[in-house]
Order: C-alpha cells, then sequence, then structure tokens
C-alpha cells in the first residue's frame, strides 16, 4: 500500500487520511522503514476502512465555491442576531463575531 511518512519526535506511529485521500504515516525518527511498512500493513483493514469514511465526509460536504459564498453571507446575517439575542439574554457581550471558511477546529 502507498503512503506518505513523516519522521518525527514521537514514541508511537499513526495512520491518517488526509482530503486528497492520501494515506499519511507518522513515525518516530528511528523507525526502521520495514517496521513501518508491517505496521501498515498489519493496519489494511483499518486504512480502507479509513479511506471510506473519508470519501463519503468528502461527498457528503462537498459544497461548490458560490454555494459557500452564499452560505456565508446568510450567516452573516443570521448569526449576529442570533449572538445579540442570546447575549442580551446571557448578560454577555461577545467582543466580535468571525465567520470563515475553516476546515478544522470547529467552534474553537
Amino acid at each position: 500500500m502507498d503512503y506518505v511518512l513523516i519522521k518525527s519526535d514521537r514514541k508511537t506511529a499513526s495512520i491518517t487520511v488526509n482530503d486528497s485521500l492520501q494515506v499519511v504515516v507518522r513515525a518516530p525518527k528511528y523507525a526502521r522503514k520495514s517496521d513501518i511498512d508491517r505496521f501498515v500493513n498489519s493496519n489494511v483493514n483499518a486504512i480502507m476502512r479509513m479511506l471510506e469514511h473519508k470519501k463519503s465526509q468528502l461527498e457528503k460536504y462537498n459544497v461548490s465555491d458560490y454555494e459557500l459564498s452564499e452560505l456565508i453571507k446568510s450567516a452573516k446575517k443570521v448569526i449576529p442576531e442570533r449572538v445579540d439575542y442570546y447575549s442580551d439574554i446571557l448578560g454577555l457581550k461577545p467582543t466580535a463575531v468571525k465567520i470563515t471558511k475553516a476546515k478544522k477546529r470547529f467552534g474553537s
């Protein structure tokens, strides 16, 4: 199985699948290629499940640039109104509301 190998200062190996459906293996700097290959081969079933899951996520959330811009426009109208409404109820005043195209760290 083909994969991208990233060696770094870590103690354990991990396998992930990125948005371009590449299998990414992160391993300790000292790990031998043969050990990494064995690790990947022993986890082929899990990798296949990860690939299928990632494919389904990409299909489910595939949004065109136009649809995304329309969603952002809509969010910029609705969300600040809701924030104002709930901030009055809770007695809190947020300093800003930002709508971005972030793909990670939802809600942080």
